[in-house]
């Protein structure tokens, strides 16, 4: 789902809105084949903007919301055109928001910006004609762990369904995984921007919570399970520097609030993009999308799967 050719280019103007009203001096990015792209502000921060692009015509069409990675410290929401622009394709509108990155603010004001571009998408479903049923959302690294803390902890009653790529479910867990003495750069990195996100060391002690209740713990996905979850979607590698843990922790959490979870784990180094080329990966999502876009449509039940390579092909196992 990788087309060779790039209909549409990158927004260049942001313009602000106030609350979630509808834009009313937005200048149109890109128009081709019936299809915008804009580039609009749901907030005030100049982060805090959101790229919608949109086919014009038609009924309305499900969405996926896309939150680029970076350590929450850094990336760009065109990582993800090429791949996007494929889901365009299959039948999805898109939305590639912009947040407020740890440098400028903690924990949860990440999580606020993601809230905030889905009510912006929501107060404007008609415009970008949206189906407000059947709106995904989709992160990869740390984007997969906006998503995940997001979709679980928001009220987003009209979340469809939840992807997590490569995600730092737990940022606790990365801080401890990043001391270890065997840990990597790319996991001592992912340790000191966990703390960063936090703003503070994660402190408990007899006294109070200190730092640990109000960010780290808030932060974490898995506490926020409730039985009202969307299904969702987890992808992790076994030798990724983000460790498969945080998938399997999130959804043995999910499962015991009886929500529907699929984990798809790969004997693969692979992290975020990379991942995308095991050859299952994309098909896996796009089922995902597939059969919750449809009238009635109910994911598969509950599983984990390790695919490993053999012989040069890869083979999966169920292992829960």
């Amino acid at each position: 789902m990788r087309p060779l050719l790039r209909l549409l280019t990158t927004a260049l103007v942001a313009v602000l809105v106030g609350g979630v009203a509808a834009p009313t001096a937005v200048v149109p990015a890109a128009q081709a084949l019936g299809t915008a792209t804009e580039t609009v502000a749901y907030g005030p921060h100049p982060r805090q903007t959101i790229q919608a692009t949109w086919t014009e015509s038609g009924p309305p069409r499900p969405a996926v919301v896309m939150l680029h990675g970076g350590h929450w410290t850094t990336g760009q929401r065109s990582d993800w055109d090429g791949y996007l622009a494929g889901l365009r394709d299959a039948g999805y509108q898109t939305f590639t928001p912009h947040y407020r990155l740890n440098t400028q603010a903690v924990w949860p004001a990440q999580r606020d910006d993601v809230a905030a571009a889905l009510a912006y998408i929501r107060a404007n479903t008609a415009r970008y004609r949206t189906d407000p049923g059947r709106i995904f959302l989709m992160g990869v690294s740390a984007g997969g762990h906006l998503a995940l803390t997001q979709g679980l902890a928001g009220d987003d009653r009209h979340v469809r369904g939840i992807i997590a790529v490569s995600a730092p479910a737990n940022p606790w867990r990365a801080y401890v995984d990043g001391r270890r003495a065997l840990a990597g750069p790319a996991a001592r990195k992912l340790r000191a921007n966990a703390r960063a996100l936090a703003g503070c060391a994660p402190v408990q002690n007899a006294v109070g919570d200190g730092c640990w209740g109000p960010q780290w713990r808030d932060a974490i996905a898995k506490v926020h399970a409730s039985p009202n979850d969307p299904p969702t979607l987890l992808i992790q590698t076994t030798g990724d520097f983000v460790s498969y843990r945080h998938a399997t922790e999130t959804a043995a959490a999910l499962r015991g609030q009886g929500v529907t979870v699929l984990t798809d784990l790969y004997r693969s180094r692979a992290h975020a993009g990379p991942l995308f080329d095991i050859p299952r990966v994309e098909p896996s999502i796009e089922g995902f999308l597939d059969r919750l876009s449809r009238p009635g449509g109910r994911p598969a039940a509950s599983r984990t799967i390790l695919f490993s390579y053999t012989d040069g092909r890869l083979s999966g196992r169920r292992i829960a």
